[in-house]
C-alpha cells in the first residue's frame, strides 16, 4: 500500500513500527495501549546527515540507561540503526529530524520517524540569537519518575514550550524555586564569563545532552576552558543565606535542594563562595541539543544578554561542532 496523500503533506510517509518500515496510515497502536494511556515510552531525537543518523551511539548509550533504569525492552542496536538508515533512504532524506520511541507494549514496541530538517541559514535564530524566556515548573519535569530520561510523558515541557512561543521565544529556561537556571524544555544551557564555558551539573538534575557533553569534551582543544557547576546562574540576585519557601506539594528533592525546615523553609548556604551569577553577568549564553548543535541567547524575558548580539564563541562553538559531527558524528 502506498503513503496517503495527506501523510506525505506533513512530511511523514512512512515509519518503522515494529521493526518494519510501512506507510505512516497503517502506523497504528492500541487506544488500550500502557504507552498511549500512560505516557509509558522513551525517545531519543537526533540529526541525520549525508542519510545517516548523527552520534547514534551516543543517543543509544543514554536510551539504553533509562531503559535499564524504568524497565523498558531494548531491540538490538544494530537493527534499529540499520533500519533508520533504510527509512532515511525510503524516504529520500539526507538531512532529516529522526525520532527513535521506545513502548512499554510489546507491539509496537519501537518506532522511528523521520521529517527534513532545513539547516541552518544565514537568516536562521541559529545565526541571529533568539529569545527565551524563564519557567519554574511545579515538580522537575520528567514524568514523576524521579528519574531524568526522555520521557513520552511531556505534558509540562510542552506546556513550557507553548508558553514561550506565545512570548515569542525560541525556549523556556527551566529554574529551580531559587531561580537557578538549569535547562530548556528541549536543550541544556552555558554561559561564558570571563572566558570560561559553564554548565548545571548534572547532579543537579539536567538532562546529560548529547551535544553538552561534546562541548565540556572538545572545548579546550577550541582553546576554551569548560566546566560543570553546582551553582548555576540565576534570572536574579542571590548571594547565599537567603531563604524561601517551595509551593504546596513540591518536593525539594525535584530541584536537589537542601531540605526544607520544620516551617517549611529552605535556607541556602551562605558566604561570598556560594555566591550565584546573576544572568546579567555573563558574556554569552548558549543553548545546545542534538538538532541545531549551538544555539545563542540574545535575550532572556527583557533581559538582553551580550548586548543584544550573537558572540564571538557562539559563532566559533557552532562552525567547531558542525565540523566535528560531519568528521566523527556518522559511520559511514
Amino acid at each position: 500500500m502506498e503513503p496517503d496523500p495527506t501523510s506525505v503533506a506533513t512530511g511523514i510517509a512512512w515509519v518503522v513500527f515494529g521493526g518494519a518500515i510501512v506507510p505512516a496510515q497503517d502506523a497504528r497502536v492500541s487506544v488500550l495501549a500502557e504507552s498511549f494511556l500512560y505516557g509509558e515510552t522513551l525517545f531519543e531525537t537526533m540529526r541525520a546527515q549525508r542519510g545517516a543518523p548523527v552520534w547514534f551511539q551516543e543517543h543509544w548509550d543514554r536510551l539504553s540507561s533509562s531503559a535499564a533504569k524504568l524497565e523498558f525492552s531494548l531491540p538490538d542496536a544494530s537493527v534499529v540503526e540499520v533500519s533508520i538508515r533504510e527509512l532515511l533512504c525510503r524516504c529520500g532524506l539526507k538531512e532529516a529530524r529522526v525520532r527513535l520511541t521506545l513502548t512499554r507494549d510489546a507491539m509496537p514496541g519501537w518506532i522511528v520517524t523521520a521529517v527534513p530538517l532545513v539547516p541552518p541559514s544565514g537568516s536562521s535564530p541559529c545565526e541571529r540569537g533568539v529569545k527565551v524566556v524563564g519557567w519554574t515548573p511545579d515538580a522537575a519535569p520528567w514524568g514523576g519518575s524521579g528519574i531524568v530520561a526522555k520521557s513520552g510523558a511531556w505534558m509540562a515541557l510542552a506546556s513550557a514550550r507553548r508558553r514561550a512561543a506565545r512570548a515569542g521565544a525560541w525556549d523556556a529556561l527551566r529554574t529551580d524555586p531559587a531561580g537557578r537556571i538549569l535547562e530548556g524544555t528541549a536543550s541544556n544551557v552555558f554561559w561564558i564569563r570571563h572566558g570560561v564555558l559553564e554548565t548545571p551539573a548534572l547532579a543537579l538534575g539536567v538532562l546529560p545532552g548529547i551535544i553538552r557533553a561534546k562541548l565540556l569534551a572538545h572545548a579546550a582543544d577550541w582553546g576554551l576552558e569548560a566546566r560543570e557547576v553546582e551553582e548555576p546562574i540565576r534570572l536574579a540576585e542571590g548571594d547565599g543565606g537567603e531563604s524561601f519557601h517551595l509551593p504546596k506539594g513540591v518536593a525539594e528533592a525535584a530541584f536537589r535542594l537542601p531540605e526544607r525546615d520544620a516551617e517549611g523553609t529552605i535556607r541556602l548556604p551562605a558566604g561570598e563562595g556560594n555566591r550565584s551569577i546573576r544572568l546579567a553577568e555573563v558574556d554569552e549564553v548558549l543553548l545546545t541539543n542534538s538538532l541545531w548543535d549551538v544555539v545563542p541567547v540574545v535575550q532572556c524575558d527583557e533581559l538582553a544578554i551580550g548586548g543584544g548580539r550573537v558572540g564571538p564563541w557562539a559563532e566559533r562553538l557552532r562552525a567547531e561542532m558542525l565540523d566535528l559531527s560531519l568528521r566523527s558524528g556518522t559511520r559511514m
